[in-house]
C-alpha cells in the first residue's frame, strides 16, 4: 500500500475511535493535516489534501463486457485516473502534472524502487500541487473490455492486445546495462530493487507494439484526458517521460496558455520537424547515460536539442540537461527512480525557480 495512502488510513481509523469514545463527531474544521514522514531523514511536511478522480473517457456499447457476453450495455472507457497531492501552503506554486512513460505507471514518480521519496513529494515539499497520471489505455485508468474480449473470442473487431515491457527488452533500450542482468559499472539503479522496479510496468491497450503506433494509439483520449484535467487545475508545469512527451508536447502547442513549462525526460515526440509552429513555452530536456548501447536516443536528444535552440533564438527559457555533459555519469531511461533521483528533482527545481517559473 502506498505510504501516503495508508498514513490517511490510519489516521481515519484513529480518528474515528476517538469520535467513539467521547460519544462526539469529528469537526472537521479543526482538522490538522496530516504530517508525511519521510524515509531520507528530511523534515517532515505537511499535505492539506491527497486522493484521486479520473477524467476523460467516453460511454461505450459492448457486448462482449463480460466473460459469458450475457448482456450488452454501455461501460466507461479509456479514462485518465489522477492522483493529487495539494501542499499545505498559504500560496501554492504552480501545479505540476507528472505523466509516466509507455507501460509504466505513475508510481515511478510516487517512490524509488528501494522505498525513498520519490520527485512527486519533492515538488509537494517545494510548494507545488502534484498530480499524477495514468494514461489513457492503461489497466491503472481505463480499456475498452469489448475490444480485448472479442478479441479473445475470436469475433472480427479492431485490433488490440495488451503489451508490457519484458524485462530482458529493457536492459540495454532503458540503459540499466550493456546486457541482460549486467548492470554498467557506474549504473545509479538500486540493483537490489530492480524487480521491485519492473514490478511497476503496466499491462497496456494498444493496436500494434511495432513503431510509433503503440504511442498514437492512445493520443486523443490523453488529450482530451488533460484538457478536462487543466481546466480544473488551470495552468501547470507538465513533467512527461518517453512516450508520454507526445501528449505532453502536443497539449502544449494546443494550449500554450495553460502550459507554464514542458519538462521532458528523455522523451518521444519533441516537436523538431515542426518547431517553427510551437509555441514560446519554456521547455527543459534531461537526457541520461549510455547513449552507445540505446539505438533511439541519440535521435530523440538531437532532435530536442534542435528545439531547445529555436525556442532559445526566440529568447524563450529552454536548457538541455545531457547529464555525461554535466559530470553526472550512470543514469538511465527512469532517473525518478535511481539512486540521485533527489539530486535530480533539485536540479529541476533549481532551474524553475531561475527561470521564475512559479
Amino acid at each position: 500500500m502506498n505510504k501516503v495512502f495508508e498514513f490517511f488510513l490510519i489516521s481515519t481509523i484513529i480518528a474515528a475511535l476517538a469520535g467513539c469514545e467521547n460519544n462526539t463527531s469529528p469537526n472537521i474544521n479543526e482538522a490538522q493535516p496530516p504530517v508525511i514522514e519521510n524515509p531520507q531523514n528530511d523534515p517532515p511536511f505537511l499535505i492539506s489534501r491527497a486522493g484521486a478522480f479520473n477524467v476523460g473517457g467516453e460511454l461505450v456499447e459492448v457486448n462482449e463486457a463480460n466473460v459469458d457476453a450475457s448482456e450488452s450495455g454501455t461501460v466507461w472507457a479509456n479514462q485518465l485516473l489522477i492522483r493529487y497531492f495539494i501542499p499545505a501552503t498559504e500560496n501554492p506554486k504552480t501545479p505540476v502534472v507528472m505523466m509516466p512513460g509507455y507501460g509504466l505507471a505513475s508510481d515511478i514518480y510516487l517512490e524509488t524502487p528501494d522505498g525513498r521519496e520519490g520527485w512527486a513529494m519533492q515538488f509537494v515539499q517545494a510548494g507545488h500541487p502534484v498530480y499524477l497520471v495514468e494514461p489513457a489505455n492503461s489497466t491503472r485508468a481505463g480499456i475498452n473490455p469489448e475490444i480485448i474480449n472479442a478479441n479473445i473470442k475470436g469475433r472480427e473487431s479492431e485490433p488490440a492486445q495488451l503489451f508490457t515491457w519484458a524485462q530482458e527488452l529493457t536492459w540495454t533500450r532503458f540503459g540499466f546495462g550493456p546486457a541482460e542482468g549486467e548492470f554498467f559499472e557506474d549504473a545509479r539503479m538500486p540493483r537490489d530493487s530492480f524487480d521491485q522496479l519492473v514490478k511497476m510496468f503496466t499491462p497496456t491497450q494498444v493496436e500494434t507494439v511495432e513503431g510509433p503506433a503503440i504511442i498514437m494509439y492512445g493520443l486523443q483520449h490523453n488529450l482530451l484526458g488533460l484538457n478536462e484535467l487543466s481546466e480544473q487545475i488551470g495552468r501547470a508545469i507538465f513533467l512527461v517521460h518517453s512516450a508520454s512527451g507526445v501528449p505532453g508536447f502536443t497539449f502544449a502547442s494546443n494550449n500554450p496558455e495553460r502550459v507554464a513549462a514542458v519538462i521532458n525526460i528523455e522523451p518521444v515526440g519533441c516537436p523538431a520537424a515542426t518547431v517553427d509552429e510551437f509555441p514560446d513555452v519554456p521547455v527543459l530536456s534531461m537526457f541520461a547515460d549510455h547513449m552507445e548501447v540505446r539505438e533511439q536516443m541519440p535521435v530523440r536528444q538531437e532532435e530536442c536539442q534542435s528545439v531547445i535552440n529555436e525556442l532559445k533564438g526566440r529568447g524563450v527559457d529552454a536548457d538541455m540537461f545531457a547529464l555525461p555533459d554535466m559530470d553526472i555519469h550512470g543514469n538511465s531511461h527512469l532517473p525518478m527512480s535511481e539512486l540521485n533521483s533527489a539530486d535530480l528533482a533539485d536540479l529541476i527545481l533549481s532551474w524553475l525557480n531561475e527561470n521564475e517559473i512559479n
